[in-house]
């Protein structure tokens, strides 16, 4: 699971280097966040963690909410589902999980897809101008 999320991430800022320049910022500021959230979320489940550590995670995850809103609305609301969860992990079964699609692989795949959708239409729109 971890190599699939580092190759998605790998593969998440080269496709962020290939897009236009006024787009780049908020594609940038969108992977900084989720970047970010994604990493402490997997940071904290590597070890054991506080009140404190929740509260950040849920803080991250509202952020990479806001920063993705305008790019993938519903990805951004799962970010925000997510930012929800940290404050109660507890309250929540596998079956939640699965059902709101906030586990990491999913949210993961998410992104994947996101970005493999924005590469087709590019190579189409290059193919119709040659």
């Amino acid at each position: 699971m971890w190599q699939e999320i580092a190759d998605s991430l790998k593969w998440l800022f080269k496709e962020y280097k290939s897009h236009k320049q006024h787009k780049k910022d908020e594609y940038r500021e969108a992977l900084e966040a989720l970047c970010a959230a994604l990493n402490e979320t997997l940071i904290f489940l590597g070890r054991e963690g506080t009140i404190r550590h929740h509260a950040n995670l849920s803080r991250l995850w509202q952020k990479a909410s806001i920063k993705l809103h305008p790019i993938d609305p519903d990805l951004a609301w799962r970010c925000h589902i997510k930012a929800g969860y940290w404050t109660r992990p507890e309250k929540w079964s596998d079956e939640d999980l699965a059902e709101a699609r906030i586990e990491l692989p999913a949210i993961e795949k998410e992104i994947s897809d996101f970005f493999e959708g924005r590469t087709k239409k590019k190579a189409k729109k290059k193919a119709k101008r040659k």
